[in-house]
């Protein structure tokens, strides 16, 4: 993990701080200049959706993302100051093409912003992972950018920041491009840019990585499981959990459930009835073993009927068992209506895989990969 680090080189996690995970800021510049017109424009708002998407699809649900939008053409400036993305408006801005492309001006702010957020954190004793810089352009610059993009480029290299550039439009200037993203410039792919961008949605959540996991864990803020007994796991979501599989597998199940087992912890895991035939594609071996449990294990490990969603049952019995905590990487959005405790997400408990282990910093929870059984 690249959490940010000042010039002595003393990390900026530590047990003052009063946050259990990290903010990540990100600047978007963009482009939105006369030369944006036709392509370029459908592109770049292509592109916005599908980062948006990428980030709450893939970010660990506790991540706190922050954004700042700047603008290139006629109203040069920020377009949004820095904004929780969860908060953020940008989506319903409407963009319309005019004026120049003050590339190296809007690197200058970019740079300027980060600094002046990544001091606010400081100020406020917040810990923040690697600042983001991620500009969409066709790179057909009207000012000089090299400057600022030498600064990118030493920052870059030195590990406190990471850049990005999408190209837009159907000719974008790659050279002008790379000068300051190397090569980090996101490329259409069959004239699909949204595919080729989500790639880029993904980048905040590698900033959740191994090395700063136990310290994330033991920050203060933290829930401890000493206090609960009951465990309601999202089987169908964590199935998901696996990228390595194929997305899709048994393993991080087995490891929560055997955790909880050993501990002496109640639990009850709750699959889709879609769950058979959805491991059966990718592995026999699962399909297999979770037939076993539902077998074998009926108390812990229940398949619910066709037609009925597994979130369905798993919220009844936690909104009956009031000290129970859900396991999820789910938000339950559309329950908060029926459920109205679910909308301050407390008993939510999302986590996160890294290399080694499965983290679940709201609990103070790190399993280790290493303590699975053989069965997988």
């Amino acid at each position: 993990m690249n959490y940010w680090q000042d010039e002595v080189s003393a990390p900026v996690v530590n047990n003052e701080l009063s946050l259990v995970v990290p903010h990540c800021p990100v600047v978007l510049v963009l482009d939105t200049s006369h030369s944006m017109w036709g392509q370029g424009l459908v592109d770049l708002k292509n592109s916005l959706k599908e980062f948006y998407h990428s980030i709450n699809k893939e970010t660990f649900l506790e991540a706190q993302v922050d954004i700042e939008t700047i603008r290139m053409g006629e109203n040069f400036g920020i377009m949004e100051s820095f904004t929780p993305i969860a908060a953020s408006t940008l989506l319903n801005t409407s963009i319309r093409p005019k004026g120049d492309t003050p590339l190296g001006a809007s690197l200058e702010l970019a740079i300027a912003e980060i600094d002046r957020k990544t001091a606010e954190y400081r100020q406020h004793n917040i810990c923040f992972v690697t600042p983001q810089l991620i500009v969409l352009s066709d790179g057909q610059s009207s000012d000089d950018f090299h400057l600022a993009a030498a600064e990118i480029r030493s920052r870059t290299a030195a590990g406190q920041l990471i850049c990005r550039a999408i190209a837009l439009g159907c000719n974008p200037n790659h050279k002008t491009l790379e000068e300051f993203a190397g090569n980090t410039v996101v490329l259409p792919e069959h004239n699909n840019l949204p595919e080729a961008f989500r790639e880029v949605g993904c980048i905040v959540s590698q900033e959740y990585e191994a090395s700063a996991a136990e310290t994330i864990v033991n920050l203060p803020g933290a829930m401890s499981t000493a206090s609960h007994d009951m465990f309601l796991l999202d089987g169908t979501n964590i199935l998901y959990w696996d990228e390595i599989r194929n997305g899709i597998s048994m393993k991080y199940v087995m490891l929560i459930t055997d955790y909880l087992r050993k501990e002496g912890k109640e639990f009850v895991v709750y699959f889709d009835a879609s769950t058979p035939y959805t491991l059966r594609r990718n592995s026999s071996a699962d399909e297999a073993l979770y037939s076993t449990l539902l077998k074998n294990d009926p108390e812990h490990f229940r398949q619910v009927p066709a037609g009925t969603r597994a979130d369905d049952i798993l919220l009844i019995e936690a909104d009956q068992n009031a000290q129970a905590l859900i396991l999820s990487n789910d938000r339950y959005h559309d329950y908060e209506v029926q459920y109205p405790w679910l909308s301050d997400k407390k008993r939510i408990i999302p986590g996160m895989v890294l290399s080694d282990k499965i983290v679940f910093p709201k609990i103070k929870l790190s399993i280790p990969v290493s303590c699975l059984g053989k069965q997988l």
